[in-house]
């Protein structure tokens, strides 16, 4: 009777690890890939031994990045996992054990691997990365440009919208999950707006990192910039905060400006934090050196890691991402809204090797 309880048990599990694999749609190649990319960096950075302050500062990325993007995929298990190790290196970050570390990133594989062999078995992913085409499309495609005399950058964009990526396809599985982080921190799902001067198309080899800094700012917006529908209409604000994104293509560059129409930033929270941390001066008065005090890692005015925030890991991991992961620079702007208190837009360039 255990005996068959147990494969009943069994059972039900995968029918439900099935149920996510397919809810992902076709985004579930590149999510797997994505998340299987940062389980194997950490676990070699585990398995070197080398827990320096620059490597724990790194790892804190990475595990922060696995927690985020698994939420988003739906994946529990595995976030769970990630958010277990994370509040494990901070609380022991002086006093760690490499055999704790390395139990810990085994249980993060086994089972995300128990929900990759599903996904092998359903044909979503394989030994390599390979782009999904709907084929339908592609003929429509050929045939459009058969009957009919097109320019030639005419006929490049339709190429490319096959094999590029739009913003919205980046931010699909993004702001689909957008709302049930909002709902747990009491704030409405926001709404996206996408502001192109000219379409951009990425290349399929930075799309994760992509995501995984999309999801970090979507995250850090959510839990920090957003207010609580009660707070937004008490201000006269709509309940549904507004997340912006725009894409400009500049020469040799293309820059990403986000924004959400948000608290903003308190320049004097921030300051005292950084005084206290070491980081600035009392005689600092500069708000643009004192804002972009928020990049540096482990900088967050947080008193704990949960499940949404990280303890000032999500702006580091972007800046890491942007100028090591994609050769890019990430600045700032501010637009003061009272008297300590400022709007602000997260900017990063990224080189145009990266885009058709």
């Amino acid at each position: 009777m255990k005996q068959l309880q147990k494969q009943a048990s069994r059972s039900q599990e995968e029918i439900q690890i099935i149920f996510k694999i397919i809810n992902l749609g076709n985004s579930v190649a590149n999510i797997f890939y994505g998340i299987k990319e940062l389980i194997d960096v950490t676990s070699e950075l585990i398995y070197e031994g080398d827990y320096s302050e620059e490597s724990l500062t790194q790892l804190m990325r990475y595990l922060h990045t696995l927690k985020g993007n698994s939420r988003i995929a739906d994946l529990t298990g595995i976030s769970n996992l990630s958010h277990h190790f994370e509040s494990y290196l901070e609380d022991n970050r002086n006093d760690l054990e490499k055999q704790v570390l390395v139990n810990e990133i085994e249980s993060i594989k086994s089972e995300f691997n128990i929900h990759w062999d599903m996904a092998k078995k359903m044909g979503k992913v394989g030994e390599k990365n390979l782009i999904q085409l709907d084929l339908d499309d592609i003929d429509k495609t050929i045939e459009s440009l058969q009957t009919k005399k097109y320019s030639p950058d005419f006929v490049r964009e339709q190429l490319v919208g096959m094999v590029g990526f739009g913003l919205e396809q980046i931010l699909n599985d993004i702001i689909r999950k957008s709302k049930e982080i909002g709902e747990r921190l009491g704030k409405a799902a926001p709404v996206f707006e996408i502001i192109e001067e000219k379409r951009v198309y990425f290349k399929h080899k930075v799309l994760n990192k992509l995501k995984d800094i999309f999801g970090h700012l979507v995250r850090n917006s959510l839990d920090h910039g957003l207010e609580t529908i009660e707070a937004g209409q008490a201000k006269g604000k709509s309940p549904d905060g507004t997340i912006s994104i725009k894409t400009l293509k500049l020469d040799g560059t293309v820059r990403i400006e986000y924004w959400d129409d948000g608290k903003g930033l308190n320049l004097d929270s921030i300051k005292a934090k950084g005084i206290k941390q070491g980081l600035i001066s009392e005689t600092e008065n500069d708000p643009d050196k004192i804002a972009f005090l928020i990049f540096n890692p482990g900088f967050s005015t947080k008193t704990e890691i949960t499940m949404i925030s990280g303890r000032g890991v999500g702006l580091d991991a972007i800046k890491n991402f942007v100028e090591k992961g994609l050769r890019g620079m990430v600045f700032m702007t501010l637009d003061k809204t009272s008297k300590n208190n400022y709007s602000f837009k997260v900017c990063f360039e990224i080189p145009l090797e990266h885009f058709y």
